[in-house]
């Protein structure tokens, strides 16, 4: 709490400076969890990240994701071209945790991260219909790479991969990015056991425009705008969570929303 400029005191200093400070952010805590911040028994983490996202709500501050996402793209564009493999085809194992260990993050944190930025680009796409053309040239020319290094008859893949693979590009996607990810995290999800996983790496071309050409455009996009709102006005990780995955189509849990979240206040 002393790190976000919250006074708290000491143990027998009033309650009444505090409680007024927090005010300021329409945020209101019991007499004994100010007590048990002075003590050290209770960080007040999830106050500070409050404060944080009331902060950058208001303008005084700035979000820290587009920097974030950019050199997580960076990294991983850096990593696909290094792993590619002499049939041409982007390597999709280990392509996460490599990127985590050339940013120094864990490897389920970078997992959750590409969900959440999935999660962003399905709800821009939704609440911005002049982004939607960009959007879905993206997605389409990713998903035709993707399907030509899967088919191409001088390769030899599964025929069951093969065959999920040409199903994926045949599904009616409904010309949204909702649609899209549907058709990912559907059927072929299902019958290739990690479908996300294979096709991320031809996704982060997808990605990279997204996060150069319109992220960069909007201070906050739709999906960080209400996951802030919804901190700074103290709502449960979980509950903010389910309203995404029902917006969005994506699925969302605790540890996505906690992990993007830390990303946009800056604290990984």
């Amino acid at each position: 709490m002393q790190n976000e400029g919250v006074k708290i005191g000491e143990v027998r200093d009033p309650l009444s400076p505090v409680h007024d400070l927090l005010h300021k952010y329409r945020i209101s805590v019991a007499d004994a969890t100010i007590y048990r911040w002075r003590t050290g028994d209770s960080l007040g983490e999830e106050t500070a990240h409050r404060i944080l996202a009331a902060l950058i709500l208001e303008g005084k501050i700035e979000p820290k994701h587009v920097s974030f996402f950019s050199r997580m793209v960076d990294t991983g564009l850096q990593v696909r071209d290094y792993q590619q493999n002499l049939r041409h085809r982007y390597k999709s194992d280990g392509f996460t945790a490599t990127i985590g260990i050339n940013m120094g993050i864990n490897e389920q944190d970078i997992r959750q991260i590409l969900r959440g930025l999935r999660t962003d680009i399905v709800w821009t796409d939704a609440s911005y219909p002049q982004f939607n053309d960009k959007i879905m040239y993206a997605l389409h020319n990713a998903e035709s790479d993707f399907v030509t290094a899967y088919t191409s008859s001088d390769l030899n893949y599964p025929s069951q991969i093969n065959q999920a693979v040409v199903d994926f590009a045949e599904g009616i996607d409904d010309g949204t990015a909702r649609g899209f990810y549907s058709k990912l995290y559907g059927s072929f999800q299902e019958r290739t056991g990690r479908g996300a996983g294979i096709f991320t790496p031809y996704e982060f071309d997808a990605m990279n425009l997204y996060v150069t050409a319109i992220l960069t455009i909007l201070r906050l996009s739709p999906y960080l705008q209400a996951m802030l709102e919804s901190c700074a006005r103290g709502e449960s990780i979980d509950q903010f969570a389910h309203s995404a995955t029902d917006i969005t189509g994506i699925p969302n849990d605790k540890s996505v929303i906690g992990v993007v979240r830390a990303v946009v206040l800056g604290i990984i």
